[in-house]
Formats: C-alpha cells, structure tokens, sequence
C-alpha cells in the first residue's frame, strides 16, 4: 500500500512540475514582452553610434553586457571625477566635475577620455559637488545642475545646485576654456535630520528636482523640489522611500550617483557595487515607477564609483569612479546586449 501511495503521489510531483514550468514560461515570457514595449522611446534619440540592441523576451530585464573599459580619462586634476551626465545638445559629450577640494568648474569629455572643454561656473561656490544632471531649463534650452548637495560630516540644512546653460562644445578641439553663470537653486533639507544627497535627478517631463540620501539603511529618502526656485530657498518634501535590493558587497546600499533619460522613460541608479534600472511608462510619476523592483545591472570593480550617465540612444550607461593623486580615471561602459 505504501509503495502505491509512492507512486501516485511522485506521478502527482511530476504532473504539478510541468505545470509549473509550463505557467513560469508563459510569465516570463509576458514579462519580457511588457518590458519590450517599455523599451521603445516615446520619441526617436539621438544614438552615439548605430548598433541596435533587442531586450531579451525570455526574461522582465534585458541582458546586460559585462562592464568594458573604453578609456582613461586624460586630465590633470580630475582625480575625483563624482558625477556624470550624456549632453543632448552636443552628441558624443559627457560632462563631469570633481567632489570637494576644486573651484566651481566642470569638464566636457568624449567618450575616448579626451578632455573638450573646461566650464568655469561663475557666481557658483564649491562646496561639496557630488552629481550633474541635464534637463530643460528657462526657455527649454538644456541647462547643466550642479549639485552641491555633500553633507559627508553632516553639517548642512541647506544645500544648493547651481543651473548654468550648456554652451556648445567643438568635439575636434581640446581643453577649451569656457565660462557661464550660474543661478542658484537653494533646498532646505524637509526635516531635524541633515541628511548627505550624493545623487540628483531633474525630471524632463516635470522640471521636478530629485535628491537621494546617501545610507547604508534599508531605506534610502528621496526628496523632490516640484518647482525649485532661483535664489529664494525650496523646501524639499519627502517624495519616496525607496528600496533597493541589498546585497553582501560593502556599499551595495548607499546611493551614489542618478541618471535619467532625455525623456524621461528609463531611470538608472547607482551604488559602489551594483546599477539599478527602472522603465517608465507615459505619464507615470517618477515616485511609481521607483516603486516597482528595478533591474539590476553590473557596474566595474571601481575604486570609488560615484558617476553614472545614460547613453542618450538609451541602450547602455558610462560609469567613471573616483581615483587618487597622479591616478587619471577610467571610463567604464555597459550596454544591454540581445
């Protein structure tokens, strides 16, 4: 009798597995499909070059490519290069600044490491400069966001980023020297607790400014200034809670840099080990789409990466890390492959 009741019930493992299989094939291949639609831009961008990369249907995330080493960056004295942001007025330029410990400036760089230009950003102090971003600004041109939003000791209620229009890069010459004004955009933290922001993004669809806490908690704040204000002071609301998935690598929960898209339909994220990424559908808050469990994608072993800019063509991310004196920086790049 017991040996009856064996093989009925293995016949019943058997019959409840493939049917399992069967419904976890149908779900993964839905989900892959939501996420092909998902993928396609709301308009055609400009791509740095022509390859043309299919998410993978099998799966909800796309195959990302192992990170690939494209260049070091050729700069004396960009030795802590901590943020990083794809220009959409000059096709094939990134630009990036240096943490604490420089002037108010920025630096254009191509994808090859060579240094363009130098930005001297006027009226514009440099306190504590962690992230860049690009998005519209007056009049709709696109603008460069600098923030100065480090608050490592923690001293700071208010922080700033100054807005300076994007000039306009020659890609055939090197180390021009520009300059721009700045205006200053002032947030005050939204509660008793200072917090340290290391990652700023500015929503093209909203002109709503973003800021993420820097911690090792479960839980990283994010703070929106809706309609940011030049000169007078924003107070910054709590806009979500965010959680990222947590993994035994140290830093593997503190935010460090922020990328969007020029339309704002992809999102990324970044840690000292790991990238998120986020699909945005049409009109979706950026708080919901920030909600939903991410793709995780692989970042380089960096020394301290603090950077990531999303290709504009929206098929891969650069990250660049921190180094040392007499250290030139790398650039790393990472493209979801078929």
């Amino acid at each position: 009798m017991a040996r009856s009741w064996l093989r009925v019930t293995r016949g019943r493992v058997v019959v409840l597995a493939v049917l399992g299989l069967a419904a976890g094939g149908f779900f993964a291949a839905r989900a892959g499909w939501r996420w092909a639609q998902h993928r396609r831009p709301n308009r055609p961008l400009p791509r740095l070059d022509p390859v043309t990369v299919v998410p993978d249907a099998a799966s909800a995330c796309p195959s990302f490519s192992k990170p690939e080493r494209v260049a070091t960056i050729g700069a004396p004295g960009l030795e802590e290069a901590s943020g990083l942001a794809a220009s959409t007025k000059n096709p094939g330029v990134f630009w990036t600044h240096n943490d604490s410990g420089d002037a108010a400036r920025g630096y254009a760089l191509a994808l090859d490491g060579r240094i363009l230009a130098t930005l001297e950003v006027e009226r514009a102090g440099a306190h504590d400069w962690e992230d860049v971003a690009i998005a519209p600004g007056p009049g709709g041109a696109p603008h460069l966001y600098f923030a100065d939003t480090g608050n490592n000791v923690l001293p700071r209620r208010r922080v700033v980023v100054y807005r300076v229009a994007e000039p306009t890069i020659d890609s055939t010459t090197t180390a021009a020297a520009l300059r721009g004004e700045a205006t200053p955009l002032p947030l005050e933290l939204p509660d008793a607790a200072p917090h340290d922001c290391e990652a700023i993004l500015v929503d093209p669809p909203t002109g709503a400014l973003y800021l993420f806490s820097k911690t090792d908690a479960a839980v990283t704040g994010v703070f929106v200034a809706r309609a940011p204000r030049d000169r007078e002071p924003t107070q910054l609301a709590e806009a979500l809670a965010l959680r990222l998935p947590r993994r035994s690598k140290r830093g593997s929960g503190a935010v460090t840099a922020a990328s969007i898209a020029p339309a704002g339909e992809l999102v990324a994220v970044r840690t000292y080990a790991e990238a998120y990424l986020w699909r945005r559908q049409p009109g979706e808050p950026l708080e919901a789409a920030l909600a939903r469990p991410p793709c995780e994608a692989p970042v380089a072993a960096e020394r301290q990466g603090e950077a990531i800019a999303l290709l504009p063509g929206g098929d891969g991310f650069v990250t660049v890390t921190e180094t040392g004196p007499g250290q030139p920086p790398p650039l790393h790049l990472v493209r979801w492959s078929p």
